[in-house]
């Protein structure tokens, strides 16, 4: 017999921003996508509009940098270029020309000549990796905390899917008070009860995931 469930005390986030915009931010850039762009917060058109919604989180700049006003809307762009890029949503070809944005930006904004020009030299030598599909944060999941029906002893598996991480989780459940959880990542969890599994007990176990 399977048991399905949703998992409904956990949050699936990410981590690693430290600002987080509370008003539009429309910009006009120099990159021309073949095609319109849209991801979550943000679209691009193809005459080079970016627009930013409120809810967007970013970490300013990156690196050694001083989190100063006139960095904090270039800092803001170049993010959302490069995780437009991350997510393969615009070409990796575009990202000098999101790097000149972010040196264009903190200009306009008031940034002195040379250290717009350091700035934009460091990120043309170390930033190339954040662009990358692989470096795209992970969803952390935190906790998971199952709750397992037994009825007359009868279930012996139980399948959880947590939509907002679109990840399957399954349980087996041994004789002898046991149970495994296969991970997303293809790691094993064990979880045991000093008591046994007794039905109709509800047994609650929590497992944590990566980065949990």
């Amino acid at each position: 017999m399977k048991v399905r469930a949703d998992i409904s005390r956990t949050i699936a986030f990410t981590k690693g921003y430290k600002y987080q915009l509370r008003k539009p931010c429309w910009t006009h850039t120099r990159i021309r996508p073949s095609e319109p762009v849209v991801s979550d917060f943000m679209s691009l058109t193809k005459s080079g509009l970016l627009a930013i919604e409120p809810g967007y989180a970013w970490d300013g700049p990156s690196g050694p940098a001083i989190d100063t006003k006139n960095f904090m809307r270039g800092s803001l762009i170049h993010d959302a270029l490069y995780q437009l890029m991350r997510e393969g949503k615009l070409d990796q070809s575009w990202r000098m020309a999101a790097d000149q944005e972010m040196r264009r930006i903190c200009l306009e904004d008031g940034m002195s000549r040379i250290r717009a020009f350091w700035a934009y030299r460091a990120v043309r030598r170390a930033a190339g990796p954040f662009a990358k599909p692989s470096r795209k944060r992970k969803v952390l999941i935190a906790p998971v905390v199952l709750a397992l029906l037994f009825m007359a002893g009868c279930a012996s598996s139980m399948e959880i899917s947590e939509d907002g991480n679109k990840a399957t989780y399954r349980a087996g459940f041994g004789r002898e008070g046991s149970m495994s959880i296969i991970k997303p990542d293809g790691t094993e969890v064990k979880a045991t009860s000093k008591s046994g599994f007794k039905p109709p007990e509800i047994a609650i176990f929590k497992a944590a995931l990566p980065g949990g």
